[in-house]
């Protein structure tokens, strides 16, 4: 199995708006501290997860300063699109996501749509242009 504690997943997650994160890593006793944390309305990150966030402040994105093009696509497209841009196969993104294929190629065909985009390398290019290329948004795991 794919590592899914990446600062790509977590910026991703924090980009679609969750309120609670946990790698998988985390101890046992964070999952019920997590729950308890977001049904009160709050939010958690565990201390070192909430460090590596900190620590790459600069590169998560503002939502007001989220290109156009970005406000057509959903969360999970939005997601998908990163990962095309840093070159990922359906196959990756499937295991990164932890989506069947099928999934990921709707996903792709809707984004492609959407955008009035040709082909893969045509979101790629698009992923450059708008800056979202930072080697936050590539690592690979």
């Amino acid at each position: 199995m794919a590592d899914c504690d990446t600062d790509e997943v977590l910026l991703a997650a924090l980009a679609a708006g969750v309120r609670g994160y946990l790698p998988l890593s985390a101890p046992r006793e964070d999952f019920g501290t997590a729950i308890s944390a977001v049904a009160a309305d709050g939010a958690f990150l565990p201390t070192d997860v909430t460090r590596r966030l900190f620590g790459n402040f600069h590169l998560v994105p503002r939502q007001a300063d989220r290109p156009a093009e970005l406000r057509l696509l959903s969360e999970r497209e939005r997601q998908v699109l990163l990962l095309i841009g840093g070159g990922r196969s359906n196959r990756e993104i499937a295991r990164s996501l932890r989506l069947s294929e099928a999934t990921v190629k709707s996903h792709v065909s809707r984004i492609l749509a959407k955008l009035k985009l040709r082909d893969r390398v045509h979101v790629a290019q698009l992923v450059w242009r708008l800056g979202l290329n930072s080697p936050l948004h590539l690592h690979q795991p």
